[in-house]
C-alpha cells in the first residue's frame, strides 16, 4: 500500500527506542529505556514531597493514553513502519502464547530475585506492567482501537485524528495482515476520557513472511488463522493519569486439526490519589474457559518514604489461592534500585510481608463454598470498570479484589 498520502509536513520526532514523560508539575524528568529489566532512572531536579507520580514508568497503557497527546502525523509515522508489522505480529503470536502457558500451568513464582537470598537489591526501572506480556497488550488495545473507532470518537480521543481515521483504518487492515471485527468507542465526560473496544483478532496469511530469519512454518500460519484473540476493554482516563482499565479476553490454543481448547480470563488496573501520594494496583487472573482462574497474580505500586521518592512494592501470587504469598521491595527512583524489605531495619514495612500462606485441613461445612469459589474466570462479554474520581479510589490499601 503507498503510505505517500500520509506524508504531509510530518513533524521531526525522537527515535522511539526510549520514553520520555514528565511529571505533572513538569519539575523531574524520569526516564526508562524501552524493554529494558536493568533500566537505570535518571531524574533531575528537587520535586517537593509527593510531586513524583507514577506516570513516569513503563506502563502498556501508555499505548493508549498515546494517542491522547501524540500528534497525528507521528501515529501515522509509527504505523505506517516497517518495523511496525513486525512488531505487532509479533506481539499478537507473543501475547496469545502467554496467555494459553499461563492458564495451562500451576501458580509459581518467576521471578528470581524473590527467591535468591543472596541477592539483596538489583538495578531497575519502575515497571509498572506486572509481566513483560503487558506490553503486547499495549500494543494490541492501540491498534484495534484506531482500526475500529469512528470519526466522532476519534475527535473525542484525539481532535488531529478525526480527519486522518478512515485512512488509518484502511492502512492497518492492508498492511498488517490482521483480520479485527469488533467496534470501538471514546467518549468525554467531566474531565474524564472512556475508551472501549469489544473485537476479535487474528492475523491472516502474508506473503514472503519471515520468522526470526526464516520462513513462516505452516504449523505457525495454521494457528494464526485458528488461535483467535478476543476482548473487551474499558479505559477511563481522568487528570494527572488517575484512572482505570479493565479487560476480559479468551483465546483459543488449537490443539489438534479442527480442536481448539478456550481460555479465558481478565486484567484490572487502578491508578488513584490519597493524602497526595500515587497508588498504582494491577490484577490478572486467567484460567480454561469455564473453570476457575488457574494462575492469579496482583501488584500494588505505592509511593513510600519522606521524600515520597521511593515505590513500596508489593507482589502477591495467587492471592485468593493456595500458596499465596507477597512479596515486599522497595524502590528507589534516585538510585535507581530495588531491594527487597529488610525486616529487621524495616519494622514499619514488616506487617505487610506475607509468607506462604498455611493450609490446615477442615471438615467441609454442609454448603461451604468450594475452595476457589469466587476466582472463576470471568465472563469476557461482560468486564466491570468504574470510571475514576481524582483523588478517590475504590480499593482501600493492601486490598485486591478476588
Amino acid at each position: 500500500m503507498n503510505t505517500g498520502i500520509f506524508k504531509k509536513s510530518l513533524v521531526a520526532v525522537t527515535a522511539l527506542s526510549s520514553i520520555i514523560m514528565l511529571t505533572g508539575c513538569g519539575d523531574v524528568v524520569v526516564k526508562v529505556e524501552k524493554k529494558s529489566k536493568s533500566a537505570e532512572i535518571k531524574s533531575t531536579g528537587d520535586a517537593p514531597a509527593g510531586e513524583l507520580n507514577l506516570n513516569n514508568a513503563e506502563d502498556f497503557l501508555r499505548h493508549l493514553d498515546g494517542l491522547k497527546v501524540n500528534a497525528t502525523d507521528l501515529i501515522i509515522r509509527q504505523l505506517a513502519s516497517k518495523d511496525y508489522v513486525g512488531e505487532f505480529r509479533a506481539a499478537v503470536r507473543n501475547y496469545r502464547s502467554f496467555l494459553i502457558e499461563r492458564a495451562r500451568m500451576p501458580v509459581s513464582i518467576d521471578d528470581s530475585f524473590y527467591t535468591q537470598s543472596a541477592e539483596q537489591c538489583r538495578k531497575t526501572g519502575v515497571s509498572l506492567n506486572m509481566d513483560e506480556a503487558n506490553e503486547f497488550l499495549g500494543l494490541i488495545l492501540k491498534t484495534a482501537l484506531l482500526a475500529k473507532i469512528g470519526e466522532v470518537s476519534a475527535t473525542n480521543l484525539n481532535p488531529g485524528l478525526s480527519k486522518e481515521i478512515a485512512a488509518i483504518s484502511r492502512l492497518i487492515m492492508a498492511e498488517l495482515g490482521v483480520k479485527i471485527e469488533g467496534t470501538a468507542d471514546v467518549t468525554k465526560a467531566d474531565g474524564v476520557t472512556t475508551s472501549k473496544g469489544k473485537f476479535s483478532l487474528s492475523l491472516a496469511a502474508i506473503q514472503g513472511e519471515m520468522i526470526k530469519g526464516a520462513p513462516i512454518s505452516a504449523e505457525m500460519i495454521a494457528r494464526d488463522a485458528a488461535e483467535v484473540l478476543s476482548v473487551e476493554f474499558e479505559r477511563a482516563l481522568g487528570a494527572d493519569m488517575i484512572g482505570t482499565f479493565g479487560a476480559t479476553f479468551s483465546v483459543g490454543s488449537l490443539i489438534g486439526e479442527g480442536q481448539i481448547e478456550t481460555f479465558s480470563g481478565s486484567i484490572k488496573v487502578e491508578r488513584s490519589k490519597a493524602e497526595g501520594r500515587f497508588v498504582h494496583q494491577l490484577e490478572f487472573a486467567v484460567g480454561a474457559e469455564g473453570q476457575s482462574a488457574n494462575y492469579k497474580r496482583a501488584m500494588k505500586f505505592e509511593q513510600h518514604g519522606e521524600k515520597a521518592r521511593e515505590l513500596k512494592v508489593s507482589d502477591t501470587i495467587a492471592p485468593g489461592m493456595k500458596g499465596e504469598a507477597t512479596f515486599v521491595t522497595i524502590i528507589d527512583l534516585e538510585k535507581g534500585t530495588q531491594c527487597k524489605v529488610d525486616l529487621g531495619k524495616q519494622d514499619d514495612l514488616k506487617k505487610d510481608v506475607v509468607v506462604e500462606t498455611p493450609v490446615t485441613p477442615e471438615e467441609p461445612k454442609k454448603d461451604a463454598p468450594t475452595p476457589d469459589e469466587g476466582n472463576k474466570v470471568v465472563d469476557p462479554s461482560k468486564p466491570v470498570v468504574t470510571n475514576p474520581t481524582p483523588g478517590q479510589h475504590n480499593n482501600s490499601p493492601g486490598q485486591h479484589s478476588n
